[in-house]
């Protein structure tokens, strides 16, 4: 059987990579006039909008499990979930942006179309930078090696 902390561990890697990938895609349309992948970024933004909101559910499903586990504080799961809530709004902000795009197309003016565009790449350099603390703090949960090592107390001569 299944468990909610192994559906959320599944599905988190999606938004994450998804909206990297994304906004690299996007950055090439406008910035090199690449109008072959317009289609496929807009899509991947979409897709890492449901994405995170799989994520973003399922993590409230595994969090009183992964409370119960030893090493695991209720601080380190705030901290990740924090991350995650930024992450998840900016996925649905990009989504809706992606979405509106992909409706409107050549319909929109033109300078509408290239505001839009270059929202898109904030909301997704934003959301791909707020995934990437939220799953290095989701990380930290099972995995403390991660943490930065503290620095050694001086010694004292008594």
């Amino acid at each position: 059987m299944i468990d909610p902390i192994q559906i959320h561990l599944s599905i988190v890697h999606v938004p994450v990579l998804a909206t990297v990938f994304a906004t690299w895609l996007w950055a090439m349309v406008v910035f090199r006039n690449r109008l072959e992948w317009k289609a496929l970024a807009l899509g991947i933004f979409i897709l890492s909008a449901f994405a995170a909101t799989a994520a973003f559910f399922s993590g409230h499903g595994s969090e009183d499990m992964a409370e119960s586990l030893r090493g695991v504080t209720e601080n380190l799961i705030h901290e990740h979930e924090e991350a995650a809530t930024i992450g998840f709004s900016l996925a649905l902000t990009s989504g809706a942006v992606a979405a509106f795009i992909l409706v409107m197309g050549n319909r929109l003016p033109h300078r509408l179309r290239r505001h839009a565009g270059s929202l898109l790449i904030l909301l997704g350099v934003a959301g791909s930078v707020a995934f990437l603390v939220a799953a290095h703090r989701g990380g930290l949960i099972r995995h403390p090696e991660l943490a930065p090592a503290k620095a050694a107390e001086p010694f004292q001569h008594r």
